[in-house]
């Protein structure tokens, strides 16, 4: 009964979150809302397989809204940032293409994972895989540290030896 608060907090909450953010995001760095983002989806959904009462419901929604609200808009600012202002479509296309691909086969594989081990098992995999998101953006922000420290001792080096060169030359 009343299943419908879930949306109504839901986007209530969006409605507070989004705003916060961004503003926390270029303060903190992407990752002090990426990390946060992806433990609040996947304690919705670890609550939501688990609800048996109304309350619960809610309290995923709120879950749900403060990881949603905070991760996909800051994702999507970084994933903006890697590419020059002229390329700003590209970027945006390819941050949306695994939405759309999540969208297209999550219920497919959810539904699989229901049918053969039931909704509390689907909403456990579904949390679990924000555990390996977590653990990939981890991965993937160490390897761009070390790539943006190699260039820069690159660069640096470059930079050393045309002032040799200058020197030399002068």
């Amino acid at each position: 009964a009343n299943i419908s608060i879930y949306f109504t907090v839901n986007a209530l909450v969006l409605l507070l979150v989004r705003p916060f953010a961004g503003k926390l995001a270029d303060k903190k760095g992407t990752a002090s809302i990426v990390y946060p983002a992806m433990a609040f989806d996947a304690l919705a959904l670890f609550v939501i397989g688990r609800a048996s009462a109304l309350w619960m419901i809610i309290a995923a929604a709120v879950s749900k809204a403060a990881g949603q609200g905070s991760g996909q808009p800051t994702l999507q600012a970084a994933s903006l940032k890697t590419l020059p202002p002229e390329k700003s479509g590209v970027a945006t296309s390819t941050f949306y293409i695994g939405g759309d691909i999540g969208q297209g086969l999550g219920p497919m594989l959810g539904g699989a994972v229901s049918d053969h081990l039931g909704y509390t098992a689907m909403f456990s995999c579904a949390a679990c895989l924000f555990g390996f998101g977590m653990v990939s953006y981890f991965i993937f922000t160490k390897h761009l540290k070390k790539a943006q420290e190699s260039v820069a001792k690159r660069d640096a080096g470059l930079v050393k030896e045309q002032s040799n060169d200058y020197n030399k030359e002068n």
